[in-house]
């Protein structure tokens, strides 16, 4: 089965809890991927029920960028965020079908590198987590 997206959504506003919803309840076994960016520190971080954090990027003071991801069982078409300090957020998520059944596979390589601006001819990607099987 080729990996596919079935639904999109997003949401964004000024405050310390977002909801973003999906038009219809996920598949039981399909991924949910959800990307979360603020504009400030937005201090401590409470991710919906059951989504589990695979990458998170601080640039400078201010600006973070989280990835979180959980495989759908049972689950209703909306999910909250909240964190400590009122800050614009932007929420993204993606349901996909798919992906392999080995549920810890699911995100186990990532890599990033926050090294800001700058000049030269090439670009390091910064560290990659050991894969897992």
């Amino acid at each position: 089965m080729a990996i596919a997206r079935v639904q999109y959504n997003r949401a964004s506003g000024t405050a310390t809890t977002l909801a973003v919803t999906l038009a219809g309840a996920p598949s039981n076994n399909n991924a949910l991927i959800v990307a979360v960016y603020w504009l400030a520190d937005p201090g401590t971080i409470t991710p919906a029920t059951g989504f589990t954090e695979a990458v998170n990027i601080v640039r400078g003071t201010a600006q973070r960028a989280y990835i979180y991801y959980k495989i759908a069982a049972s689950e209703g078409t909306s999910w909250t965020w909240s964190w400590v300090n009122s800050t614009t957020c932007r929420l993204n998520i993606w349901e996909v079908s798919g992906l392999t059944a080995t549920q810890s596979m699911l995100l186990d390589k990532t890599a990033s590198n926050d090294a800001g601006a700058g000049t030269g001819t090439s670009v390091s990607t910064g560290t990659t987590a050991a894969t897992t099987i």
